[in-house]
């Protein structure tokens, strides 16, 4: 996903949902920070917080 407007979207969609997801990917400060702040994430097989 390569512009903020789609993760935007993503973002809006998954909040909307009403079962359990579950979401892969990178750090990203925009993610991080602002879209998904206050949910709950689990650490990789590498002990990585995401």
């Amino acid at each position: 996903m390569g512009s903020d407007v789609a993760h935007r979207g993503l973002a809006q969609a998954l909040r909307a949902c009403r079962a359990t997801v579950v979401l892969s990917g990178y750090g990203n400060p925009l993610c991080d920070e602002e879209l998904y702040r206050g949910m709950t994430g689990h650490a990789d097989a590498f002990g990585r917080f995401r």
